[in-house]
């Protein structure tokens, strides 16, 4: 996926879901948490996010069709890799390597402390704003409205059905 440690998509599959006893027995509650999670923090990409990717495989010297933290590769893979869902695995890390994936640093250590503290942020949320915020991103795209209100002023902060339709969207 990327030259950066990241989880390739080969390595995804040789990766094991939980243990099946484990996971009947936490069933009732995973099941209740998988559909939070898709609605509030990590919902299937949708079609107008997804526009934005270039469809083709990124060549040595193309830009990045984005930005982001390194936090982002846990976030994204680590669900679908622990139920075994290779193909989506594969698809989110395709979707990830052509994103310019930032380390935190002590400027953005110190920035996401500032963040946590005024807008009562948790720390990973904190830490993907001050990436954005550091590395001069034009907007932050997230499907989080409760964490990150339009009243944020570092930033502008889009939700993807502010995104125009995928009819509207430039060709990448």
């Amino acid at each position: 996926m990327t030259d950066s440690g990241g989880v390739s998509a080969d390595r995804a599959e040789e990766l094991s879901p939980r243990s099946e006893p484990a996971a009947r027995r936490d069933s009732g509650r995973l099941r209740r948490q998988r559909t939070h999670l898709r609605r509030r923090t990590r919902p299937r990409l949708g079609g107008r996010v997804a526009a934005l990717f270039s469809t083709q495989p990124l060549a040595k010297d193309d830009p990045p069709d984005g930005a982001g933290s390194l936090l982002l590769l846990p976030e994204v893979l680590g669900k679908p890799l622990r139920d075994g869902h290779t193909n989506e695995v594969q698809a989110l890390a395709a979707l990830l390597a052509r994103l310019d994936l930032r380390p935190m640093d002590r400027a953005i250590a110190d920035l996401a402390t500032a963040l946590c503290g005024f807008y009562r942020l948790r720390a990973a949320d904190a830490t993907h704003l001050a990436t954005a915020i550091a590395i001069g991103a034009d907007r932050f795209i997230t499907n989080n409205r409760r964490d990150f209100p339009p009243s944020i002023t570092e930033i502008q902060v889009t939700y993807p059905d502010d995104l125009p339709e995928l009819d509207q969207q430039p060709a990448p």
